[in-house]
């Protein structure tokens, strides 16, 4: 199902708009993508509808939304299309199990606003900081990825919210901003590997996006 009207304010690199990207391709959700680097946020228009300055801010028609996982659980209940939720109780608790790991216990530790104010004391190495405790946790990802409930995907054989999360902290942790090596992640590789394959995820990928620029060490 596709819709008009949908606009996405968002950031080529930015997790949280990049998961929420990767839930509207998987519906086949039609949008606007509006890049707002981060100058632009604390002022007119954006201000006043997102108080918070942060990205992304979903509006659809009067609505608007922001946080990542109330977005996609919008998206969910709102529009039909690729389901990215499971039916059972179970399945969805197991979801949403993973996807607040991703985003509360992984992307925290990759946050480039973080980075900003840390840069301020030239005596503390966040880059060394935030390649440390990632690596701490997606050690932690892998264990949740090794219970009987993974299948191609973080829960099953269909992608979800949870592969939604996943696919941006893996994208991070590989890229040149900390480079981790996850060779020693099977599962972890293959579901981020399975949902690459994915057209709907490739259209999400911030190199696909208009406003990208390669990003550089933290």
């Amino acid at each position: 199902m596709a819709t008009a009207g949908l606009k996405l304010y968002d950031w080529c690199t930015s997790s949280c708009s990049f998961r929420v990207r990767c839930a509207l391709h998987l519906k086949g959700l039609q949008f606007d993508s509006i890049s707002m680097p981060a100058d632009k946020r604390k002022s007119g228009e954006y201000a006043k509808a997102n108080p918070q300055s942060l990205i992304p801010l979903l509006v659809d028609g009067e609505r608007k939304l922001s946080q990542s996982l109330a977005i996609m659980e919008y998206l969910e209940e709102a529009y039909q299309g690729t389901p990215l939720l499971p039916k059972d109780v179970d399945g969805r608790a197991r979801v949403r199990s993973i996807s607040l790991f991703l985003c509360c216990e992984i992307q925290p530790l990759q946050n480039t606003r973080l980075a900003s104010y840390a840069a301020l004391d030239p005596a503390f190495d966040f880059g060394r900081w935030s390649k440390h405790w990632t690596a701490r946790q997606m050690v932690n990802l892998e264990a949740l990825l090794s219970a009987p409930g993974t299948g191609k995907f973080c829960h099953g054989d269909s992608p979800s919210v949870a592969d939604c999360c996943l696919v941006p902290q893996v994208w991070n942790a590989l890229s040149p901003r900390l480079n981790l090596d996850l060779s020693n992640m099977p599962n972890t590789r293959r579901v981020y590997d399975n949902c690459l394959k994915l057209p709907a995820i490739q259209q999400a990928m911030p190199e696909r996006q208009a406003d990208y620029l390669p990003i550089k060490p933290l």
